[in-house]
């Protein structure tokens, strides 16, 4: 799709589709009032006997006419800014503007810039640019694609001049926007399509030929472990839960390092990597097997923020590693009843082989603290128990540090992601002891998501860290604001704030 900008009076821009977004209709603002006059009031007249209303879901369309240029004129509502983050409305309204199109045969559309108090122009444009561009994404490998209906192929973004002497001025910060917004929205559906392809097709070696190309591509260095370099590192939690597949594990390190030499500090992004999860011996119920080619959406993760480092010319030295891998049942697989011995030394009892993320993020964790990090941040379809609690599109976050918390929050609610601090209570570490081992890999029911996160504390040290359980948002059974069914891309966007606003966290 061919996206571009322009400053043009509204009522006189030529288009099949003129897509109008407002807030408060009780405030007449210059774009409606404008088209209403050019329409000689046949809009303010219509869109009172439809009852339309400026806020989420509600839209009101009509034919051009009069001294208006358009074709048709669509006027999507948006909640009220307390309601819910303008990033995350935005994203979603433009994302819809695909099927808008196509529901009217529109080829072009120009899409009005909003006029809203307190958001600069850039921020608009790159929220509106996303969701457009993630709106389009389709992940399908059936045949006979090629009879759809038209798809939208120009969008302006249209930035009104409203009769003003002194017109806008499309000046360096928008246009760079824009280019902001087609990398990031290019990393987002990396990371979808590595979720979403299937497990036959994403192995961990498949994977890995993805993070080369990324690394070539971006200039970014990348080394690749095979089984003997795991077993060398010591990583033997990570090698006894591949150990069950025929498909060999790798373990992938990428390293982003800024242009200008000058790095903010070190920090270390480990994503879970399981590219399909029977289960183990520990086998799950068929039902809920067939998604499992979703376990690996940390690591996806994890490799869309690495392809969009650059672009964004990111001031952090960041690693981004991904142990890779499957959970296969087989007579070389580790068994329940198993003491294995991590990185660090520390013997782990293992009481359930479908608690596999956490023993290789734990090797993985340790792998990282190794480099001497300011900060660890995990990431992690790693527990049910957070979906029980949190829902399908929140991710939980569990840290002990205060302020790398607070900054992530913040910056999930920037990116118009949904994180939920929960706690990592002391208390429930008992549910890990075992008379034979240092711990074993799981606990009761009760708290799951809280015990793997306290798990995992074993394994980072005295360094900064934060845990960030993806396990609903990651995967969704629905389509949810920007977000189709199936992969999301949940997490990307957030780390990208969170390492590109640098004021909200130091080292």
């Amino acid at each position: 799709m061919k996206i571009n900008l322009k400053v043009a009076e509204v009522t006189g821009f030529k288009t099949h589709l003129l897509l109008v977004p407002v807030m408060n209709q009780k405030k007449k603002g210059p774009v409606l009032t404008a088209i209403d006059k050019a329409t000689d009031g046949k809009m303010r007249e219509l869109m009172e006997l439809q009852g339309f209303k400026a806020d989420k879901n509600h839209r009101f369309n009509m034919t051009g006419g009069g001294k208006l240029a358009a074709k048709r004129v669509l006027i999507m509502g948006m909640a009220s800014e307390e309601k819910i983050p303008v990033s995350f409305q935005a994203r979603s309204l433009a994302s819809r503007i695909n099927a808008a199109a196509r529901a009217v045969g529109a080829e072009d559309l120009a899409l009005v810039l909003p006029e809203m108090r307190g958001q600069k122009a850039q921020e608009l444009i790159r929220w509106m640019v996303e969701g457009l561009l993630l709106g389009k994404y389709r992940y399908s490998l059936k045949t006979g694609e090629k009879n759809r209906k038209k798809e939208l192929k120009r969008c302006t973004i249209l930035i009104p001049a409203n009769g003003k002497r002194k017109k806008p001025v499309i000046g360096k910060e928008i246009r760079k926007a824009l280019a902001q917004a087609k990398g990031t929205s290019s990393s987002i559906m990396l990371t979808r399509d590595l979720v979403n392809t299937p497990s036959n097709r994403m192995t961990p070696e498949e994977f890995t030929k993805v993070a080369r190309k990324v690394a070539r591509k971006r200039g970014i260095k990348i080394t690749v472990l095979g089984k003997t370099k795991i077993d060398e590192k010591g990583m033997r939690m990570f090698a006894a839960v591949s150990s069950g597949s025929g498909k060999k594990p790798r373990f992938v390190h990428m390293k982003y390092a800024p242009v200008s030499g000058k790095s903010m500090g070190r920090i270390c992004l480990v994503g879970k990597g399981i590219t399909f999860d029977s289960g183990g011996l520990s086998l799950k119920p068929p039902a809920s097997q067939p998604d499992m080619k979703s376990d690996m959406a940390g690591a996806a993760t994890v490799l869309g923020v690495m392809d969009a480092a650059s672009s964004r010319s990111l001031k952090w030295e960041i690693h981004g590693i991904m142990p890779l891998c499957e959970n296969m049942p087989d007579g070389k697989s580790y068994r329940p009843g198993d003491i294995l011995e991590s990185k660090l030394g520390k013997t782990v009892e293992i009481t359930n082989t479908d608690a596999e993320g956490r023993l290789i993020l734990a090797d993985a964790l340790a792998y990282a603290g190794d480099l001497n990090p300011d900060i660890i941040i995990d990431l992690a379809t790693l527990t049910g128990a957070c979906v029980v609690a949190l829902g399908p599109y929140t991710a939980g976050l569990f840290s002990d540090d205060d302020e790398l918390a607070d900054a992530l929050l913040e910056a999930g609610k920037s990116a118009g992601e949904d994180l939920w601090r929960l706690p990592i209570t002391k208390s429930l570490r008992k549910q890990l002891n075992t008379p034979v081992a240092d711990m074993k890999n799981t606990g009761t029911r009760w708290g799951g998501a809280i015990t793997a996160a306290l798990f995992l504390k074993e394994f980072v040290g005295d360094n900064r860290w934060a845990h960030i359980d993806i396990a609903g948002p990651a995967f969704l059974s629905e389509k949810h604001g920007f977000s189709p069914k199936g992969a999301s891309g949940f997490g990307v966007l957030t780390l990208l704030e969170f390492l590109e606003k640098q004021s909200l966290f130091k080292t």
